[in-house]
């Protein structure tokens, strides 16, 4: 590494923190601050998920625990905890303080490595360091990512569709040198290091860089017919992601993967890449068809379709163009992929839709498993926004007067800030003023003063609550286990099953929480009641009322 590129990270970090701080405030890099955990469910699972997984013995894999829908075991990956973070800090957990949260780490961190693969993949297009450094500041400044960021953490990690197409830009140019298929073990690496990345940080992850692949496996085979190296892509990206699913225990539960009716309500519509909903300042929000479309947000900003107009406007002024037939093909290929799997299975425009369509039934299952597909519109995003800056880089070399493009850069990057403010005050207001949340069991002194005895480790919800807030914060702040869990697949006949083993022999370690409805059944199983409020009873067993 040369120490201009060093500058250049050491320029991109220093941006992501002034990025961060803006838009999110630096008391979210506080690991010690939960105050915004209860601003939604979302937020409150993943939280949660890591301290029930910190808490429980280590198990074999190690993704593993029993403490959220106790005695079943579930996956650190159904509550979408980042299960990679959530395993390295629970290695250190004796060395961390008792409230510790991850997630504003992980949110700098994402910024930061947006910028890091767009410089990469720039590097390889342009030599000119001010040129890379604002356009990788620029792609930085995504609105797809800051919608996600304390919402929902996990799929604020989008730099791994960057670091996708860094893989895709790298084999392009890797391609057209002397010896085209000297980078197999190199491309066997990356590909495995982005398949064990994806698995580990959100699922969904998996088909949408998945889609950016297929596209560079097409290309391999077209432009030099590397037949083997297309393979081994493919091979060691599924291969590292599925052992990391096992390792992570996606593979030792029995949630389901999905629904087929969940392949209806999330598609992207197709103004998505130019729809900024209610986060633009300089442009209205455009109309969707139906709920649910707003998952599929790929608005790119002003500063980022700037950059577009221009790229195109290069390339029709432009003497020649060099067109590279196979990639061509396979972005086009590519792209359309995406494009399908983000619609699916609707097609629509604005309030318009213009047809409906199902596929064989194991299509629709395989969807299922990504019900929220219109985030595929992530790679229509990206792909086109770093595209336009390789151009506009690339030409910049050509051009005279080198002061243009970066100041063309830095407007850019002006205009992109200006429009999404909204946003970004938003998330502000969001993190600074967080929703405050009133528990009265974990308030209560009476159960307090059990909690205290250290008799109690499980709490019970019956599944007349269906999925009750305040005992879950109850159990969790206490650091008890609990027989049901907001998890991002359920299994609702293992749900009924724990519910009525559970009744079936009562525990003396466990607190039995119904609503007020239920009180008549609390006394036929015999549970003395012990806390009683305008909703929730809490019970113990008989033998403990003295």
């Amino acid at each position: 590494m040369t120490k201009k590129r060093m500058i250049v990270y050491i320029g991109l970090l220093g941006a992501s923190l002034v990025l961060f701080g803006g838009i999110y405030g630096f008391s979210m890099l506080d690991p010690g601050n939960i105050a915004y955990i209860y601003n939604n469910f979302d937020t409150e699972q993943h939280y949660f998920g890591w301290l029930a997984y910190r808490d429980a013995d280590w198990k074999l894999p190690p993704g593993l625990h029993d403490r959220l829908i106790y005695p079943d075991d579930t996956s650190v990956i159904f509550t979408d905890s980042i299960p990679i973070l959530a395993f390295v800090f629970k290695l250190f957990s004796n060395l961390l303080p008792p409230t510790f949260q991850y997630f504003g780490i992980w949110a700098l961190l994402s910024i930061f490595l947006t910028g890091v693969f767009s410089a990469n993949i720039l590097w390889g297009f342009c030599k000119k360091d001010m040129a890379v450094f604002l356009s990788s500041v620029l792609m930085m400044i995504a609105p797809t990512v800051m919608i996600r960021a304390f919402v929902h953490e996990a799929l604020g990690g989008q730099w791994l569709l960057m670091m996708a197409l860094w893989i895709l830009f790298w084999v392009y140019r890797e391609s057209t040198t002397e010896c085209p298929g000297g980078f197999s073990t190199a491309l066997v690496l990356r590909s495995a290091a982005l398949g064990f990345l994806v698995a580990g940080i959100h699922m969904y992850f998996i088909p949408i860089c998945g889609i950016i692949l297929a596209g560079c496996a097409l290309y391999l085979v077209m432009s030099n017919r590397l037949w083997t190296q297309a393979v081994s892509l493919i091979v060691s990206y599924v291969a590292a992601g599925l052992f990391a699913i096992w390792l992570w225990g996606g593979f030792s539960t029995d949630l389901p993967m999905g629904n087929a009716d969940y392949t209806i309500g999330n598609p992207a519509n197709l103004n998505a890449l130019f729809n900024p909903l209610d986060y633009s300042m300089f442009f209205p929000g455009l109309p969707l068809n139906m709920g649910g479309q707003d998952d599929g947000f790929g608005y790119i900003g002003l500063g980022l379709w700037l950059v577009v107009i221009l790229a195109i406007l290069m390339i029709i002024r432009a003497d020649s163009v060099k067109i590279n037939g196979a990639f061509l093909i396979s972005m086009v290929v590519m792209i359309m992929a995406a494009l399908w799997f983000c619609t699916y299975p609707i097609i629509t425009f604005g309030e318009k839709l213009f047809f409906s369509y199902r596929l064989p039934e194991f299509i629709d299952g395989i969807m299922a498993i990504f019900r929220c597909n219109g985030r595929g519109i992530w790679v229509l995003s990206y792909t086109l926004s770093i595209s336009a800056l390789i151009v506009v880089c690339k030409k910049s070399e050509s051009i005279k007067k080198a002061a243009i493009i970066p100041v063309f850069l830095l407007i850019c990057i002006i205009l992109q800030t200006a429009d999404i403010s909204p946003l970004m005050r938003y998330k502000y207001e969001y993190c600074s003023k967080p929703e405050a949340v009133e528990n009265p069991l974990t308030e209560s002194q009476e159960l307090k003063a059990l909690v205290d005895t250290g008799r109690y480790k499980h709490v019970f919800m019956d599944e007349s609550l269906v999925w009750g807030e305040a005992p879950t914060i109850f159990a969790m702040e206490n650091h008890l286990t609990t027989n049901r869990f907001y998890l991002a697949r359920q299994n609702e006949e293992a749900n009924k099953r724990r519910n009525e083993e559970a009744k079936q022999e009562l525990a003396d370690d466990t607190f039995y929480i119904f609503p007020k409805s239920e009180k008549s059944q609390m006394k036929t199983l015999g549970l003395t009641i012990v806390y009683k409020d305008n909703y929730y009873y809490v019970g113990v067993a008989d033998t403990l009322s003295d």
